[in-house]
């Protein structure tokens, strides 16, 4: 969940970033809008998915022999100490969700607020619209189909130009964009770049309906007259609500008046860009996958350097010595690693280090992980994975992987007076002590 987090984080910023460089300052609203809306449902999507790691991993992988060295069963008990110690994830998921409920939350509120405005609102005919009069609120705003209007603005001529505005967010669905960003901040409350792209898709929102409503009223003076003579900077009931009062009214005018041709090549650009940022995010993290996931050593069981090559004219035998491959695992050496202190400190070690998971004492859910590494020709732990674990026994497997990738470096096995890298097997056997 976390490396998912960091991804989402970085992809939304590349997104953000190349908005901010390119695309912002167009007068493209309904394409910048899409723009932002692709590229936060993008973030939310690819890195869950990796389409290329079974044609960038190679298939011919060596096979890992039958494991001929096993150390010590070691055996962890759930006793009272270890049922009193909080899993940093616990503590990661119960923050996560707090935050998921404080956004659905908000959400909801939102919604109640604009039904009770509703129902205490006066409902008029003006001109072939629909509006809800109430004397509560502040600004003008509208949501899904509604347009709601404070009464002291009843009469005025103002009334017009604002259900104009508003009539536009309804006929674009802008609403639908805020309930879909509600969602998501609630789902990636954890990512700031989601909350700075809903700002800007709110900014797409006005730009887009300041100018639906210019050129229904042909008068970009006249409406950006009115707009002067009436902003407030009132709040809104609820931030679902789109409002006619909205800011910055500089950028506003701005965009208003800006008359830019746009160009086949900004169009390109707004359709090459979330294209080729995600093509280009799916690429890496294949790369990364594969190179993680990448097996580069070859199991000797009976490592023979010695090779003997008969002349097949003159019959002479003569011995000739194969040089050790760098990246060859042993199973049998002539001298095998050991961990600081030897096998008793090894124990030890993995006796104080390794945790029973809180859920799985509660779920009483015990039995053997085996686990199997390399020690490498300098000493460290690499290529951790799991043989055999027990049924449902998720966090054992993780937490006996975290303790064999956290260990100390060892003194290396030696073949032949070289040091080379030696496959090792170690099972951990996680039981409940009798009550």
């Amino acid at each position: 969940m976390l490396l998912f987090m960091i991804k989402q984080i970085v992809l939304l910023g590349v997104f953000y970033l190349s908005y901010m460089l390119w695309l912002r300052k167009l007068p493209l609203f309904q394409w910048n809008r899409y723009f932002i809306l692709v590229a936060v449902l993008l973030a939310c999507i690819l890195p869950c998915i990796n389409p290329f790691s079974g044609i960038l991993t190679s298939s011919n992988r060596p096979a890992s022999s039958v494991v001929q060295i096993s150390l010590q069963t070691i055996t962890v008990y759930a006793n009272s100490i270890q049922q009193k110690e909080y899993d940093w994830l616990v503590v990661f998921r119960a923050i996560y969700y707090i935050g998921f409920v404080w956004g659905v939350t908000r959400l909801f509120l939102g919604v109640y607020i604009i039904q009770r405005i509703k129902k205490q609102s006066r409902l008029e005919k003006i001109g072939n619209e629909l509006v809800y009069f109430n004397h509560t609120i502040e600004s003008p705003f509208s949501f899904l189909s509604n347009i709601y209007i404070p009464s002291k603005y009843k009469g005025e001529e103002i009334v017009n130009t604002m259900i104009m505005h508003e009539k536009a967010h309804i006929d674009c669905k802008h609403s639908r964009d805020k309930i879909v960003f509600s969602i998501l901040q609630s789902l990636c409350w954890f990512n700031p770049f989601i909350f700075l792209f809903h700002r800007e898709i709110e900014l797409q929102h006005e730009f887009e309906a300041d100018a639906a409503a210019v050129k229904q009223s042909s008068n970009t003076d006249y409406y950006v007259e009115q707009l002067l003579q009436v902003i407030r900077y009132d709040h809104m009931p609820t931030y679902l609500a789109h409002h006619f009062f909205n800011h910055p009214l500089k950028s506003r005018i701005t965009m208003l008046y800006k008359k830019s041709p746009i160009t086949t090549f900004q169009k390109l650009l707004l359709l090459s860009l979330p294209i080729t940022i995600g093509f280009s995010f799916i690429l890496l993290q294949s790369f990364a996958q594969t190179k993680d996931n990448k097996i580069k050593y070859t199991i000797m069981n009976h490592p023979k350097d010695t090779i003997q090559i008969e002349d097949p004219i003159s019959g002479d035998v003569r011995a000739v010595v194969s040089s050790l491959e760098p990246d060859t695992v042993y199973e049998n050496v002539d001298r095998m690693p050991e961990f600081p202190g030897g096998n008793t400190a090894l124990i030890s070690y993995l006796s104080k280090e390794v945790r029973y998971p809180e859920n799985s004492r509660k779920a009483n859910i015990q039995g053997k992980v085996l686990v199997q590494f390399v020690v490498t020709q300098t000493g460290t732990i690499d290529y951790v994975k799991t043989l055999k674990k027990p049924s449902e026994g998720n966090e054992l497997e993780a937490e006996a992987l975290r303790v064999i990738k956290s260990m100390p470096r060892w003194k290396p096995g030696e073949y032949q007076g070289k040091p080379v890298n030696v496959n090792y097997t170690l099972p951990i056997q996680f039981k409940l002590a009798d009550k």
